[in-house]
C-alpha cells in the first residue's frame, strides 16, 4: 500500500510539471525574442563627486552629509574647490566651503571656487553643484585685466555674479591706490562688468566723481578703458587707465 501512494505521488507529480513545462513553451514560441527588453540602470557621469582631504573626513548618513577638513578638495564635472573646510550636502546638492582664520577673524586660508577658466577666493562659498547657482561671502577674484572685491555675491547657472558693496580696481596691490567703490553690479565673465551708482576712491579715500552707471570691460587682454553713461544711457566720456 506504502509503495502505491508513492507510485501515485510520482505520476501525479510528473503531470504537473509536464503541463508547466508545456505552458512555457508554448509561451515561448508566441513571444518574441526582440520583444523582450531588459530595463537598463541609468549611470550619468556627471553624478559622480570626486573629494578627499588630509586630515579627516566624516560621514552623516542620517542627513547624507559629508565633512571634509584640512585642505579639501571637491571635482565635479567642471567644478573644483579647494578649501579648509568642506561640506557636502548629497540629498541638496549642495557644498558648502569655508576659509580658516584667525581669532582676530583674518583669513589664514581661503576657500577657492573654479567654474572652468574662472576662479575666485572667498571666506565662504555655498554653491549647488547640479543648478550651478550659489552664494560667496567676502570674494574676491579677477576679472580680465582688473580686480573685483566685494562682501557678498550670488551666482547663477551662467556664472553670472550679482553684487552689492563691491570694489573694482586694476592695481594688483591688497590695499590698491585706487578703486571704484560700486553700489551694485553686474559681472559677465570674459565680457564686461555693469555697475550702479559708481564712485571713484584714492587710497580709500571717496573723491566727488561719482556717476550714477558704468561698464568695465572686463575682456583678458584688453584694453583698460572705462566707459561711464548718464542715467538716461547717453555717453558722457571716457576715461582710460
Amino acid at each position: 500500500m506504502r509503495f502505491l501512494w508513492i507510485a501515485c505521488f510520482c505520476l501525479f507529480s510528473t503531470f504537473i510539471f509536464s503541463q508547466n513545462s508545456d505552458s512555457l513553451s508554448v509561451s515561448g514560441n508566441n513571444t518574441k525574442a526582440d520583444s523582450i527588453k531588459v530595463p537598463k540602470v541609468k549611470n550619468d557621469i556627471s553624478d559622480i563627486i570626486n573629494y578627499n582631504s588630509i586630515d579627516s573626513i566624516w560621514f552623516d548618513i542620517a542627513k547624507q552629509e559629508v565633512e571634509l577638513f584640512g585642505k579639501a578638495h571637491v571635482d565635479y564635472d567642471n567644478i573644483i574647490v579647494d578649501a579648509p573646510k568642506i561640506r557636502i550636502n548629497l540629498k541638496n546638492s549642495t557644498m558648502e566651503a569655508l576659509s580658516k582664520t584667525d581669532s582676530n577673524g583674518k583669513v589664514l586660508e581661503w576657500a577657492v571656487l573654479q567654474q572652468g577658466d574662472d576662479k575666485s577666493q572667498a571666506k565662504t562659498v555655498i554653491f549647488n553643484y547640479k543648478t550651478n547657482r550659489g552664494y560667496i561671502e567676502d570674494v574676491y577674484t579677477q576679472e580680465g585685466e582688473g580686480y573685483l572685491h566685494t562682501k557678498e555675491a550670488y551666482l547663477d547657472e551662467h556664472k553670472n555674479m550679482y553684487l552689492q558693496h563691491g570694489a573694482y580696481t586694476t592695481c594688483n596691490l591688497a590695499e590698491p591706490h585706487y578703486h571704484f567703490g560700486l553700489a551694485k553690479a553686474k559681472v559677465i565673465p570674459d565680457d564686461k562688468i555693469v555697475g550702479k551708482f559708481i564712485q571713484l576712491y584714492i587710497d580709500s579715500i571717496p573723491t566727488p566723481l561719482g556717476l550714477p552707471f558704468g561698464i568695465f570691460p572686463s575682456q583678458k587682454k584688453s584694453f583698460n578703458q572705462l566707459v561711464f553713461f548718464s542715467a538716461l544711457g547717453e555717453l558722457d566720456g571716457k576715461i582710460l587707465m
